[in-house]
This record gives structure tokens, C-alpha cells and sequence, in this order.
């Protein structure tokens, strides 16, 4: 929700510098797979799209930490939150898909 609503504030939590503009986009992106994995009988795929966004956000944090403004203590800690979060949504699409 911070995402949607208070982009600029997270993107200087996150020292994104001026990259900020893109986090409603990523915002939307989870709400939209939230509401497909609680509204889905089968929510693996929905998962996997989680984890195609978990790399979208890697990547825009790569790109973030190249900005002017930006900084990179603060991107390299949000960094390795949104890995922890891939690393649980990996287990849990694997589980899933298991099942």
C-alpha cells in the first residue's frame, strides 16, 4: 500500500533518489497478485507471477542505485528484503506445485 500511496516516502526510505515515480506501478502489480492468490483455488501461478515481480523490484533497485540521489546502503537493505521475500515465495510455489 506504501507503494500506491506514499511512493515518494518510500523511495526516500529506500534511497531510490529519483526512481520513485515507478513504485505505484509495483504497487498495483501486488495488490493485482494478492487478490489472485486469496481468490484462486490453484494460487501457484499466482505466486510465480510474485516472483517475476520480486525480480522486477531486484532490478529496479540495481537501477535505482545508479540515479542521482540515490543511496546505495539503503538499496542494498531493501535489496535483501525483497530476496528473503522471493526466497519464501519460491518455497512456497514449489510447495504448491508439489501438492
Amino acid at each position: 500500500m506504501a507503494q500506491l500511496f506514499a511512493p515518494q516516502a518510500l523511495g526516500r526510505l529506500i534511497g531510490a533518489g529519483s526512481h520513485s515515480c515507478f513504485l505505484p506501478l509495483f504497487g498495483v502489480r501486488e495488490v493485482a497478485s494478492g487478490i489472485g492468490i486469496l481468490s484462486s483455488h490453484r494460487p501457484a501461478g499466482w505466486l510465480w507471477s510474485r516472483i517475476v515481480g520480486d525480480a522486477m523490484d531486484l532490478a529496479f533497485l540495481a537501477a535505482a542505485s545508479q540515479a542521482y540521489g540515490a543511496e546505495p546502503n539503503r538499496l542494498q537493505l531493501a535489496a535483501l528484503a525483497v530476496a528473503g521475500v522471493t526466497a519464501l515465495d519460491v518455497l512456497d510455489s514449489a510447495r504448491l506445485r508439489g501438492s
